[in-house]
């Protein structure tokens, strides 16, 4: 597994700039993942992953049918989640966790390089949006770890994740 991430790393595979990640993520495409999929090499390993996470990023009113779809899905599990706990009389409370790039350029600054995310911010976008309208409609208390890491970060040299992965430090789980 480590063989393989550092061989991927090796690979000359051009990161995203931010330009491109903000004409990819607020305009409207007919088939996003069609023009997105252009600019990710042909047999890229983490070509769906990075697709993914660029369609959730951006605003939900530009998201194809499926990833639509497959929110929607999700909220019916969080529905079925939901009930179960209320009948129960247990509050839940839902947060969408920020991964390094949404917080800044210098966390996971090896780690990124595997997604093409090198020196780019994504915005926790349409995805954070949906599930903050979810909460708010169903009463459900949202956290709201993104701010938090954004104030820590304006604050601190600390590092909220490790320099090669996406996983917390110490500081980042505190």
């Amino acid at each position: 597994l480590i063989s393989s991430f550092f061989h991927q790393l090796k690979e000359k595979a051009p990161s995203f700039s931010q330009e491109t990640i903000d004409f990819l993520l607020n305009n409207d495409f007919n088939n996003f993942r069609k023009s997105a999929i252009k600019l990710i090499p042909p047999n890229f390993k983490e070509k769906a992953i990075i697709l993914n996470v660029l369609e959730l990023s951006r605003p939900s009113n530009l998201w194809d049918k499926e990833t639509t779809e497959r929110v929607n899905i999700s909220f019916g599990f969080l529905d079925k989640l939901h009930d179960i706990a209320k009948r129960e009389n247990i509050d839940i409370a839902i947060s969408l966790v920020p991964l390094p790039w949404n917080v800044s350029k210098t966390e996971t600054k090896i780690g990124r390089k595997k997604y093409l995310f090198t020196d780019v911010i994504l915005p926790m976008g349409g995805i954070e949006k949906k599930i903050k309208e979810y909460c708010k409609t169903n009463d459900i208390h949202y956290i709201d770890l993104y701010t938090s890491f954004i104030n820590y970060l304006k604050g601190s040299k600390k590092k909220l994740f490790l320099i090669s992965d996406g996983h917390w430090t110490a500081k980042g789980h505190e």
